[in-house]
């Protein structure tokens, strides 16, 4: 079984790097040059996580392995207005 729970600030540093990595690569692997992938999610990362963990309408989860409480994936949530009505999307996922 798996639960979830907040980021602590040192996951959300390994979470940051390993999200950066795994999305510049599925740029690359579309087409965009490494170089120009690796700075296109800088980029992006600067605008939708400008506070880091506490960047408002981003949620950031660890899930972890409940009988080891070891931690197994990650989950970004973001949440924004959308006609009216307040939504959430998910930004990244991961699950080892």
């Amino acid at each position: 079984m798996l639960y979830i729970k907040p980021m602590t600030p040192t996951r959300f540093e390994e979470f940051k790097k390993d999200s950066q990595e795994n999305y510049a690569k599925d740029l690359s692997k579309a087409g965009t040059s490494l170089e120009d992938a690796k700075k296109t999610v800088y980029e992006q990362f600067s605008r939708l996580v400008a506070n880091g963990i506490g960047t408002t309408d981003q949620v950031f989860l660890d899930v972890l392995e409940t009988a080891t409480n070891e931690s197994i994936g990650y989950l970004w949530l973001g949440y924004k207005g959308l006609a009216g009505k307040r939504v959430a999307s998910i930004n990244d996922i991961k699950i080892n």
